[in-house]
């Protein structure tokens, strides 16, 4: 789990100073997630809370959401309390990950002045619950727990609400000997779950920093420490107390392939990648917008790469047919050969017989040859049989070598459009690709509203010479890049002999350096999915032409040059 209860500390006093007044506008839910709409000294936000099961959250945004057209049940009760109110306080239960948001009713709710929000931050077991501020009365619940779910702790309307059990100690309120105590009580455990285990708000990552800086083993315990480094482990959690009692945070987001990875209030010690931020909001917005954006962008891609995958399956089973049968029709001149035997030995031909031997006289030795024949058909009637398959099989292998081709271009073509996907940074570029596919015919959508057509730039990128290269993020693209933007004498580079992204080197009426060519043949490899050293052909534009008829990116070009790169890092 990505937040921390000296996160959450951090968040909280910036929500203090933003959301203290604020009056509740609207209230939205969308999926498990709740919206609630504020107005404050002019400024609209919202106060968005996640329910991500392995990244709960809440933040404020500017975002917009959807309204769903049939709110449920728990969002029409908190609009029914909470609308038209205002917030009259945001209080954090010590350093747990729990946060009770305090509302002003509007007057006219059964007499209740006072209702509280509880952000109850607890993995997949995280909830919402509002209760009566001054009884405690449960209202409802986001998720209601019952007996046979719980024996501990009931979250049900009209049961009294009661804090998540915790036997954790809250560092704001001890000293020196409080802190050296429990950890001498737990001496014999390891460090790094002592210090997560028993005090509350620290994250596994916050113990590994306090480990780090003072140079200790995570694994080491506290009884086999010598007095001095025992100090040293209680001075720092004092250190870590008083920067939260000053409000002295650095919002931190650690990276891990260059994708948020943890939420930390302080900056790291230890060597990782990382971003700093000024308020603990942007960083937690930053975290869980990256996060759910690349949960979203992974699930689009698998849907559609599901759907070109299974197309494509398709395609290869009828190529694989069509082949089967072109194989067949490459025999019909034997079969007609046998026919015209037939024909001329058909006075020899007696009811009742299955098979005849006659001479070959398309042969140079004239050589003896048997034909079968069906004995329940006529002389004449065998002969039609047989030129009448001669002309099928004709017919056929005429048929297939126009379907053949045509298949082979289409699995090319869905070939690319996956290797496109794989490329995509964004959820328009994945729109790109669906849309790309819809009017393709792949696929139908059931709303008859227009589909929205993303608007995307060129990739773009500078030649070691400083000349301009575009690169296609789709087909679409690669069409109206090579066919309608690019100039005659511009290079076009792509892939050899497989599916691949065009890239266009603009060059017109300037020198193309040899080191131009290489950057932009290794940046084709790049963005066509290699990893490995491949061959690119590259020519002027003016060489490069569109198959009449064609899926949208494939072409034909002639006189190129072939050149083997390794594909850059982008």
């Amino acid at each position: 789990m990505s937040m921390n209860g000296v996160s959450l500390y951090a968040l909280k006093n910036e929500m203090q100073e933003k959301l203290l007044n604020a009056r509740i506008d609207k209230i939205y839910q969308e999926n498990r997630d709740i919206i609630i709409y504020l107005r404050n000294k002019g400024e609209n936000m919202s106060l968005y809370f996640c329910f991500s099961a392995d990244n709960p959250a809440f933040y404020l945004t500017k975002n917009k959401f959807d309204n769903p057209k049939e709110p449920p049940m728990f969002t029409m009760l908190l609009r029914k309390y909470l609308t038209n109110g205002k917030i009259s306080g945001i209080r954090q239960i010590g350093l747990d990950r729990v946060i009770s948001i305090d509302f002003d009713t509007a007057g006219d709710v059964f007499d209740l002045d006072k209702v509280s929000l509880n952000f109850e931050i607890m993995g997949k077991y995280s909830n919402l619950i509002l209760y009566e501020t001054k009884s405690g009365n449960i209202l409802d619940a986001l998720i209601r727990v019952y007996p046979d779910m719980s024996s501990v702790r009931l979250v049900l309307p009209k049961e009294e609400y009661t804090l998540p059990v915790s036997d954790k100690k809250n560092i704001l309120k001890m000293d020196f000997e409080d802190i050296k105590k429990v950890l001498e009580e737990n001496a014999l455990q390891p460090l790094s779950k002592s210090l997560y285990r028993y005090f509350e708000g620290f994250s596994p990552d916050i113990v590994l920093d306090i480990l780090f800086k003072l140079n200790l083993d995570e694994n080491i315990n506290y009884s086999s420490l010598d007095d001095t480094d025992k100090n040293r482990i209680v001075d720092e959690i004092i250190v870590i107390k008083n920067r939260i009692l000053n409000n002295d945070f650095t919002p931190t987001v650690l990276l891990k392939d260059d994708k948020p990875f943890r939420i930390l209030p302080f900056d790291t010690p230890r060597p990782h990648d990382k971003k700093i931020f000024d308020s603990m909001n942007d960083a937690v917005k930053f975290f869980y917008e990256n996060r759910a954006f690349l949960k979203l962008q992974t699930s689009r891609i698998h849907e559609l790469e599901k759907k070109i995958k299974n197309k494509v399956e398709s395609l290869e089973r009828a190529l694989a047919n069509n082949q089967k049968d072109m194989l067949k029709a490459s025999d019909r001149e034997s079969i007609k050969l046998k026919a015209d035997l037939l024909a001329a030995n058909i006075y020899k031909i007696k009811k009742g017989d299955k098979k005849i031997i006659v001479n070959n006289f398309y042969s140079e030795d004239n050589a003896e040859i048997t034909l079968n024949i069906d004995e329940t058909l006529s002389p004449k009637q065998n002969v039609d049989k047989m030129y009448n398959k001669y002309t099928k099989l004709k017919n056929t292998e005429e048929v297939l070598k126009k379907r053949i081709p045509h298949i082979k271009n289409e699995i090319y073509y869905l070939n690319s459009v996956l290797l496109n996907l794989r490329q995509t940074e964004t959820i328009d570029e994945i729109s790109a690709i669906r849309k790309e596919l819809i009017d393709g015919g792949y696929f139908k959508v059931k709303s008859k509203k227009k589909i929205r057509e993303p608007k995307l730039k060129f990739r773009e990128f500078k030649s070691p010479s400083g000349l301009v290269v575009r690169a296609g993020r789709n087909n679409i693209q690669n069409d109206e890049l090579t066919n309608k933007l690019a100039h005659k004498s511009d290079l076009w580079f792509h892939l050899r002999n497989e599916p691949g992204t065009h890239v266009i080197l603009s060059s017109a009426n300037e020198t193309v350096t040899e080191e131009d060519i290489v950057y932009c043949a290794s940046l084709a490899a790049a963005l066509s999915g290699k990893t490995i050293k491949s061959d690119i052909d590259y020519t002027e534009v003016k060489n490069v032409k569109k198959i009449p008829g064609a899926k949208p990116g494939l072409v034909t070009y002639k006189d190129f040059k072939t050149i083997t790169v390794e594909p850059i890092k982008l």
